[in-house]
């Protein structure tokens, strides 16, 4: 068997190679390179496999917050709903001259209810020819519900009338109350703003 001679380079010694060694400044660039790669590598796993969380080592390290971090943003606060006062309410009503049927007195109880209780609105009403029908429309944040009322107490010229329902609903925003009245004169009604 033969060999020959291989010129690399033109560095020939016999039949062993001679290479260049490379400078050691190149070296180590080459290794940190290396090192930063897998660094790299390694922290772009751990941080999409533990959902957006580097290592608790890292964080340590690093000064970020140790434990479970939220990557949600926290949510503005909604101001303040203005109070509304709690349990029955009385209220005077004011209408004017030539408003038929006229409502004069009106009670919510509660006027602050929770969420399934029931909620009852009463109302005086005169008029000088019979009243046909009384009912209240509640308006909230996101719904409208109508109630009708029926005579609990006087007579259909002068009495009181009642009409309750089961409250659903939110009111932390938006809580009107319109009461509306019906009779052989005519047709009334007031809207009450709660909140």
């Amino acid at each position: 068997m033969t060999f020959r001679k291989i010129c690399i380079n033109n560095n020939v010694e016999d039949n062993n190679l001679k290479f260049k060694k490379l400078p050691l400044n190149k070296l180590l660039l080459s290794f940190f390179i290396i090192i930063a790669v897998a660094a790299v590598g390694y922290l772009g796993y751990t941080y999409f496999a533990g959902q957006g969380q580097l290592p608790e080592p890292v964080r340590k390290i690093t000064g970020l917050p140790t434990g479970v971090v939220s990557i949600t943003p926290t949510p503005t606060p909604k101001p303040t709903p203005r109070p509304i006062g709690t349990g029955k309410q009385e209220f005077g009503v004011s209408m004017s001259q030539d408003a038929w049927p006229k409502m004069t007195k009106l009670i919510i109880d509660p006027i602050d209810p929770r969420l399934l209780q029931k909620q009852t609105f009463s109302v005086e009403v005169n008029d000088t020819k019979p009243i046909t029908s009384v009912t209240a429309t509640v308006k909230m944040n996101d719904k409208t519900k109508s109630v009708q009322f029926s005579l609990v107490d006087g007579t259909n010229l002068k009495g009181r009338w009642e009409g309750s329902w089961m409250f659903s609903g939110g009111y932390d925003e938006y809580y009107h109350l319109i009461l509306e009245g019906v009779s052989g004169t005519g047709k009334s009604s007031f809207e009450m703003v709660i909140r």
